[in-house]
């Protein structure tokens, strides 16, 4: 409510064919009251001047007054029903011409006998339209017409008013007419024959596909009617509203700080801040100042306006959908317990009902609006109890879960949808789970995690009292963990247990998810109590703890364990990955990458994204630490797979996989502080573990063992609880210096084997590779796997090559810096070329100029020898100078060759350069090199122009200030008898007004403000 439908229309292109508007039997009417009698004797009688004249205003006021007492006119649309009522009499008084020209108004007898009644008075109209088009063409004009409907056109009720209005429009066609109103017209719809005069597209073309009104765009083409949602108001515009509405001297009677309150609760409605308005004078009137508190309940005005014009069905349906975010016909039909989907269909019509074709529902009502309807005192007849809401709020959440359920196939957006408020359903209004608990699953099981926001309670403390509170909770900490720290997330699902309002099988899973927090956190021993619970409950997520044991076995060292556990996981309980983390313990990256690689598979043929991405960037981080090359195409995987997924410690794995891919190449450490500081915000321990072993491969690589021992005394740090103390074991046999610790055991329990240094392989001095299996088909596009090198900071490829390689390679170097070097000679001796020839060129045109100068000189002084010879001798030496000195030039250029030869023989050259360089590429040392060089160049050349344009711009703008004040002293001192006084004040005054224009000019000031 609130919004209103501008409607502009014209119809002056339509004048000639709708200009014999029907009259009901206006011309049998005229022969049957006057049979026999002429229109120009009855003229020419006087008969106009007297009825028309003096009858019909007072006739036409009376019935105007009938009418808008018997319509219920809105007193603005009665006051311009009157005004153009005087109008139209005012015009045929004052423009009564000859008997014969008011005889060319075909209607006007007819007219004048009928008994004005209100048929009659609303075709009056045309005469005013007929007097118009009578202008001469000089004094021709359009009228406009504004009308406010407000709430009385698109009713469905009663048409009476529209009636009217439609056929003012209608028979006045050489005017313009503005509609206003809280409803939009809908004369172009053919079901409303029958209710007006004209309907249909022929009749109203300008209405066509204006079903809902929308904003006029840019491309909206004029001379065409159309209709315009004016909608909400801006922040902007309801503060100056209001400020505009209550004024007193000139000044806003409502503060600024009030006006920001109400804008901000109005949501842009204009009936909300006439409704403000008048709660403002009516605080001030009882001798109250108003503040903001005053503004905070809704206004019942509001809600009672909103459902006036609406039928039972509609404020029954506008209630029901007060209760949901978004809806769509079948979900708001099913709320309010309908039967038929018309009243829906009715409903989302209104203006207060917005429209979004992208959304999953694509309606949803004003945010004030069912604001209102759910907060604000209800004195309608048909108000609601807390039973009927109650039963709406049950009615809705079963037409959620039924349109989840019987949806086609696994759509995670209509899931997180149905979820959002079919939790804040619950939640508010104490209802039973239901199908809750199985979307809570579904939500889980595809690890996404996407957020879930719930709207505020609108009552309670935040107890969790019941199980919708409690499901809420448990689903908010899940989404939100991947955002806060998992200390943070273990206390929020403590305090759901705690609550004990879950099902046992929720139970379940607020039990489990709290334990991989404190698994993430480096609780091992909390963890393992909880996932021994949930595996020794056999409930959903009984393999999901048996794999978190086998983790809490690993991190322990206890690696048979782990092993044995794992190979019973199989897929639920994620056995691949497992594997994979346990082979990547021992080194054995080409086992690892085997499993990770089947985990992938795996889960891309259950259609489960969130477990891909996992196996995906586990995969990456194997390579990472062997194999470069190939972990440049895993780790773009991993990304895209966690492109649309809210999964940070899969994303952290990701970043510690980049990592450790540029071991060696980093040019400094910032990149691994800032990952460890991101690592320690989420608390994930694991993670931390997995970066200090890629910053140890980087300092191996380089040989820095100092800054190894550092690394391996924080990975002592980490390993004080007992847990991940074999990664510093794995330093140790990374960079070769003599272990600290006893080698860990190994799959069989026996102590670990030594594996190949990994840095070793990095460096060259051994052929250390990982195998693996080929990419998955989900990108089928990438490369296959290459034969791994071993790569430094300086490996690009070039040392890869054999001898002939090597040799034929050199080759092509020296023939391309060769051509490099053909090249820009050629460009040397074609600049030159240019400039001698323009030389050459001007040189000669001035010593033609000088000579023609000189003729021209001659001739106009021939009568005075002393006057031409002194210019003539002195024009005739310079035009020698430059002569010679374009024979000079000339003699200068190249004999062989014109200037267009050389410019073919340059772009001959450089496509021969373009195509040998495209073949020929430089190696990577050589191509930074160069980047260094070519980009410090065009530094160098952007900075000199820069320099160049400034002084040229500087010069200028001084020259102006500078003239400016010289003018208005010159123009002083004309204007003055010169005196020392009178001097020295204007040289104080010039010198004080290029002072300030160069300081206001160059801003000296802030410029040292600035550079502080």
């Amino acid at each position: 409510m609130g919004d209103e439908t501008g409607t502009t229309y014209d119809r002056r292109s339509t004048a000639e064919a709708r200009w014999e508007s029907p009259v009901h039997g206006g011309e049998r009417q005229w022969e049957h009251q006057h049979p026999g009698e002429p229109l120009e004797e009855y003229l020419r009688r006087g008969g106009l001047a007297a009825r028309f004249g003096k009858a019909l205003p007072q006739q036409m006021q009376s019935a105007l007054s009938d009418v808008a007492q018997a319509l219920l006119l809105p007193g603005t649309v009665g006051s311009a029903v009157g005004a153009l009522t005087g109008a139209l009499t005012t015009a045929i008084r004052e423009r009564r011409q000859t008997v014969r020209a008011l005889a060319g108004c075909a209607r006007l007898a007819a007219l004048l006998d009928v008994e004005p009644d209100v048929d009659a008075l609303s075709y009056y109209s045309h005469l005013l339209a007929w007097e118009l088009a009578q202008l001469p063409a000089e004094q021709a004009t359009v009228p406009v017409i504004l009308l406010d409907t407000f709430e009385d056109t698109g009713t469905r009720t009663h048409r009476d008013l529209e009636r009217l209005l439609q056929r003012l429009v209608w028979l006045m066609p050489n005017s313009f007419f503005i509609v206003t109103g809280r409803g939009r017209l809908q004369w172009a719809d053919p079901a409303l024959e029958g209710q007006l005069d004209w309907t249909g597209h022929t009749a109203w073309p300008g209405l066509v596909g204006q079903a809902v009104p929308g904003p006029r765009t840019a491309g909206t083409p004029t001379g065409t009617g159309r209709q315009v949602l004016i909608g909400d108001f801006s922040p902007e515009d309801c503060s100056d509203y209001l400020a505009r509405r209550l004024t007193r001297d000139g000044q806003p009677l409502i503060d600024t700080g009030l006006r920001t309150v109400i804008a901000e609760r109005s949501h842009g409605l204009p009936l909300y801040l006439d409704l403000a308005v008048l709660r403002f004078l009516e605080l001030r009137r009882a001798g109250r100042t108003p503040a903001a508190a005053d503004f905070g309940a809704d206004f019942p005005a509001l809600l009672t306006r909103t459902l006036a014009d609406l039928t039972p069905d509609e404020r029954h349906l506008l209630r029901a959908v007060s209760l949901l975010d978004a809806f769509d016909l079948p979900v708001a039909t099913a709320a309010a317990g309908l039967s038929h989907l018309s009243a829906a269909a009715r409903l989302v019509e209104r203006p207060f009902v917005r429209h979004d074709p992208f959304a999953l529902w694509p309606y949803h009502l004003h945010a004030l609006i069912r604001s209102t309807l759910r907060t604000a005192d209800d004195a309608t007849d048909d108000r609601w109890t807390e039973t009927d809401w109650q039963r709406a709020a049950a009615r809705a959440l079963a037409a959620l879960g039924a349109q989840w359920q019987n949806s086609s196939g696994p759509d995670r957006r209509l899931l997180v949808g149905c979820l959002r408020q079919g939790l804040a359903l619950a939640r508010d209004h104490q209802l039973e789970l239901g199908w809750l608990t199985d979307a809570a699953w579904a939500y889980t099981d595809d690890y996404v995690w996407e957020p879930l926001p719930l709207p505020a309670r609108e009552h309670g403390d935040g107890e969790l009292a019941t199980a919708a509170d409690a499901l809420a909770e448990l689903l908010a900490a899940l989404a939100r963990r991947q955002h806060e720290h998992r200390s943070v997330t273990a206390s929020r699902l403590t305090r759901v247990l705690d609550s004990g309002q879950l099902p046992t099988g929720l139970t379940e899973m607020a039990l489990y998810y709290r334990a991989k927090a404190h698994r993430g956190l480096g609780q091992n021993d909390a963890s393992r109590d909880g996932m021994r619970q949930v595996a020794d409950g056999g409930g959903r997520l009984a393999p999901a703890a048996a794999r978190g044991l086998a983790h809490l076995a690993r991190a322990a060292g206890d690696f048979p364990t782990a092993l044995s556990t794992a190979r019973t996981l199989g897929w639920p309980g994620r056995g691949n990955r497992v594997l994979g983390d346990i082979h990547f313990a021992h080194g054995d990256m080409n086992q690892a990458a085997s499993s990770f690689t089947a985990a992938r598979t795996e889960a891309e043929q259950h259609g489960n994204t969130g477990e891909q991405a996992i196996a995906q960037a586990h995969l990456a981080l194997a390579y990472a630490f062997t194999d470069p090359d190939r972990a440049d195409d895993e780790i773009a995987l991993a990304e895209q797979l966690l492109a649309g997924l809210d999964q940070r410690a899969t994303a952290l794995t990701v970043k510690v996989a980049a990592l450790a891919r540029e071991a060696g190449a980093l040019a400094d450490l910032d990149g691994a502080r800032a990952l460890r500081a991101e690592i320690r915000a989420a608390g994930i321990t694991s993670a931390e573990a997995v970066l200090e072993l890629a910053i140890a491969l980087h300092h191996a690589v380089l040989g820095e063992h100092d800054k190894v021992r550092t690394v391996i005394d924080r990975l002592h740090a980490l390993a004080e609880r007992g847990d991940y103390a074999y990664y510093a074991d794995i330093v140790h046999y990374m960079a070769r210096p003599a272990p600290a610790r006893p080698i860990p055991h190994d799959l069989a329990g026996r102590p670990g084997r030594r594996p190949d240094p990994v840095a070793a392989a990095r460096t060259g001095t051994t052929g250390t590779s990982v195998g693996g299996t080929p990419p998955s088909r989900i990108q089928q596009h990438r490369k296959e796997p290459r034969r791994p090198m071993p790569r430094d900071i300086n490996d690009d490829g070039p040392r890869r090559l054999s001898a002939d390689e090597q040799a034929l390679r050199d080759q092509e170097r020296r023939k391309l810096l060769e051509l490099n070097r053909a090249v820009r000679d050629i460009e040397s001796e074609l600049a030159g070329a240019k400039k001698l020839t323009r030389v050459r060129n001007t040189t000669f045109f001035v010593a033609l100029a000088l000579l023609m100068g000189a003729g021209a000189w001659t001739v106009a002084v021939w009568e005075s020898s002393s006057r031409f010879l002194k210019p003539d001798i002195i024009c005739g030496a310079l035009a020698l100078f430059a002569l010679i000195s374009a024979f000079l030039a000339n003699k200068a250029l190249p004999a062989d060759s014109s200037l267009d030869e050389m410019e073919g023989n340059l772009d001959q050259h450089r496509d021969e350069l373009r195509f040998f360089s495209a073949l020929v590429r430089p190696g990577l040392s050589e191509q930074r090199a160069l980047y260094r060089e070519d980009v410090q160049a065009l530094i160098e050349n952007y900075q000199q122009d820069s320099r160049k344009y400034r002084r040229t711009h500087n010069s200028l703008q001084n020259l102006v200030m500078v003239g400016s004040a010289f003018t208005t002293t010159i123009a002083a001192l004309d204007a003055k008898e010169p005196t020392w006084q009178n001097i020295a004040v204007l040289a104080i005054s010039f010198a004080i007004t290029v002072a300030s224009m160069i300081n206001g000019y160059y801003k000296f000031r802030e410029r040292s403000y600035f550079l502080q």
